[in-house]
């Protein structure tokens, strides 16, 4: 007769004689060596996820008080239903919040709890988030929004509309309005000699250079020397001019230039005023010898809206063009601004347009606080979750 002893042996309800470690101990130096940091929301999960010891297993190892209380917290016995892997082209980018610096999500993977930007109830929050990880390949789609804005996404990626609820873009059109980031602000701002400021805005505007773009000292630069940058920036070779449609005027500010990098990063500057401005980009034509041509293509930044005009004359002073900003400012005092575009730190901007990409590697990253963080000036909903 065969012997079966050891096989009934081995389907015994009871074969664990180790003593589990807690996902700290397994994560850390001794095992993993450190190289793994989770969020709460992660840690939660993977804890709630790997559980395998029965109730009986638990008193067992832990006592029976500790362990009816490590079982019941672990032990999830209904189905968790997966929310959706909303993800991002790693080429976008994550506003930094301690720097004020911009980053491709996909150069994030290794670097664990950076400092990011979230809005709770329409008001920015900067939070500590987890790297960025790859989700694996999907589907793409660029999404166009109103202000020149514009991220490229899988349809399960998570929006808000204009009630701030969590909206997957296979859900939303165009002509519907999602939140935009009109602020940011940084955590550690870093001073440098008031002249090299002036300077640095005087060089970009008015001197002669190639692919011009934000010197990394102005990222991190406190909001008084920001200011006196973008206001000499703007002084030599912005405008500041009143422009004519149908029946009514209205004061415009435009920036014009060749290098899309250095409107992109004014754009995004201007944020830390609660400005956001408008970025569109033309190729402008002329004639030569009779035969008409088309000119180098130019990045136009504008600022035309009574909330933006404002809050930019607040902060910056444009030198001999100050006279022009005050009459713009004039002119919209007795406006009302426009209802519903502005809440809080956040403007609601309409999507122009949704075009298939391609497939490509796509990646998430999770906010701890608000569940949300901005990416390329617009508010995301957490991913991977």
């Amino acid at each position: 007769m065969i012997d079966l002893s050891l096989y009934v042996d081995a389907l015994d309800d009871n074969p664990f004689e180790e003593i589990p470690v807690d996902l700290d101990t397994f994560i850390g130096q001794e095992y993993l060596g450190d190289h793994f940091v989770l969020s709460p929301i992660q840690r939660e999960l993977v804890e709630c996820m790997s559980q395998i010891y029965t109730l009986e297993d638990c008193t067992r190892i832990y006592g029976h008080t500790e362990g009816i209380n490590h079982y019941r917290r672990y032990t999830k016995k209904e189905i968790i239903q997966m929310l959706g892997k909303g993800c991002s082209a790693g080429t976008d980018e994550v506003f930094l919040a301690d720097s004020g610096k911009w980053s491709k999500i996909e150069d994030l993977q290794s670097i664990p709890n950076n400092v990011v930007a979230g809005s709770a109830n329409g008001d920015i929050i900067n939070q500590y988030a987890t790297e960025s990880f790859i989700e694996g390949n999907d589907m793409t789609y660029l999404v166009e929004i109103e202000r020149g804005l514009e991220m490229t996404v899988t349809m399960d990626h998570a929006f808000y509309d204009i009630g701030m609820n969590r909206v997957k873009l296979r859900d939303l059109k165009v002509g519907d309005r999602i939140a935009t980031i009109a602020k940011t602000t940084i955590d550690d701002p870093v001073r440098i000699d008031d002249r090299e400021v002036k300077l640095l805005g005087y060089w970009i505007g008015d001197g002669i250079a190639n692919n011009k773009r934000i010197p990394d000292a102005v990222w991190s630069l406190p909001d008084d020397q920001l200011a006196d940058f973008l206001g000499k920036l703007w002084g030599t070779d912005g405008r500041v001019y009143p422009k004519k449609s149908r029946n009514t005027t209205h004061w415009v500010l435009e920036y014009t230039t060749i290098s899309k990098e250095l409107a992109v990063g004014m754009q995004r500057l201007l944020t830390r005023f609660g400005v956001l401005a408008s970025l569109r980009s033309r190729i402008p034509t002329y004639v030569y010898n009779g035969e008409k041509r088309a000119g180098q293509r130019a990045y136009c930044l504008t600022i035309s809206d009574k909330t933006g005009v404002e809050r930019f004359a607040q902060h910056i002073n444009l030198m001999d063009k100050q006279p022009l900003l005050d009459q713009a400012v004039a002119k919209y005092a007795d406006q009302k601004a426009v209802t519903g575009r502005y809440i809080g730190d956040l403007y609601f901007g309409k999507i122009k347009a949704i075009r298939e990409v391609m497939p490509q590697p796509v990646f998430t990253m999770t906010a701890t606080e608000t569940g949300n963080f901005n990416q390329n000036l617009v508010l995301n909903g957490n991913s991977g979750k």
